[in-house]
């Protein structure tokens, strides 16, 4: 009985959210219907129970991924997000830690803060929408995140949203070179560092803290 599994939904009209899965399955195929009425978004937490999952496939009829739907799955490796949500919250995906990547398509406009927070595994991720916004610490701790496929023009980060990941620290180090290119001391490239800060940081006197997202 290792592979049966238990749906619990709350209804809302002609639509169902999906709020506790229970069962030992590796494999997990959410239903877009159930008796006739779509499956429409996530509940908080609803995986939490999935001790085994590995994959997750997430029908077309979703909308939204709600606040900590995955939270702490830490053997989940693959998921899609469906073309039909338009949000991903806050914590959904927090500490997943064998999650590989993650393709976000142009339907999201918004990823809630810490949507991806400590996802250790993952190496890649895209994002479809140059108008969407990505919350503060949404991707931080994801030391492995290398591969960051954003919209030209992208600029809606929240603060600290890459922090401690090797994409946000490589833009770092690519940076700095270049603001440091010609220097030949240590003095001269620490000047010029600190003209560089100077000139291109906005102070906020209401004293919140800003990461290097919004000015790399």
């Amino acid at each position: 009985c290792e592979n049966v599994m238990v749906f619990c939904y709350t209804s809302n009209g002609s639509n169902l959210t999906l709020t506790a899965v229970r069962g030992a399955a590796a494999q997990i195929t959410v239903p877009a219907q159930v008796s006739g009425r779509t499956v429409t978004a996530l509940g908080p937490q609803a995986f939490y129970y999935c001790p085994n999952v590995k994959t997750i496939a997430l029908p077309d009829s979703f909308t939204s991924i709600c606040d900590e739907a995955f939270y702490q799955c830490a053997t989940l490796e693959n998921v899609n997000i469906p073309a039909s949500a338009t949000s991903i919250g806050a914590g959904a995906f927090y500490r997943c830690s064998s999650l590989k990547s993650i393709s976000i398509p142009a339907t999201v406009n918004t990823l809630g803060s810490q949507a991806f927070y400590g996802c250790t595994a993952m190496t890649s991720m895209s994002l479809g929408n140059v108008n969407a916004k990505i919350g503060a610490y949404a991707f931080a701790d994801c030391p492995s995140l290398k591969s960051v496929n954003l919209p030209e023009g992208f600029t809606n980060f929240g603060n600290m949203s890459f922090t401690n990941s090797a994409w946000m620290d490589q833009k770092v180090a690519n940076l700095a070179l270049d603001i440091t290119a010609g220097c030949t001391n240590d003095y001269d490239k620490a000047l010029a560092l600190h003209d560089w800060i100077v000139n291109n940081t906005a102070y906020d006197m209401t004293y919140t803290y800003y990461g290097p997202e919004g000015v790399l």
